[in-house]
């Protein structure tokens, strides 16, 4: 795992004033997000425990028409990058 100095040294001070509940994720800026929880489930599971039968991993347009949902959907939410352990 790569981390920079200044990204542990917030987690420490968070845990340290906050302890476990200081290390949950922060409301983050922007627009909130159009994919519920259980969508985000979906995607996971069918990216963790299954295999396209026409291909070597999902693509995101394979990985959207299984899960039932939009190609775009599953790229910007970052749910494509899932099967390649987060790399794009």
């Amino acid at each position: 795992m790569q981390l920079c100095k200044q990204t542990v040294g917030k987690w420490r001070g968070r845990f340290v004033t906050k302890r476990l509940d200081g290390l949950l994720d922060e409301p983050h800026p922007g627009a909130p997000r159009h994919i519920s929880d259980a969508q985000v489930e979906r995607v996971l599971t069918v990216t963790l425990e299954s295999m396209p039968s026409n291909a070597t991993h999902w693509s995101t347009r394979l990985l959207a028409r299984r899960c039932g949902m939009s190609q775009s959907t599953v790229s910007t939410n970052g749910l494509s990058s899932l099967d390649r352990g987060g790399q794009n």
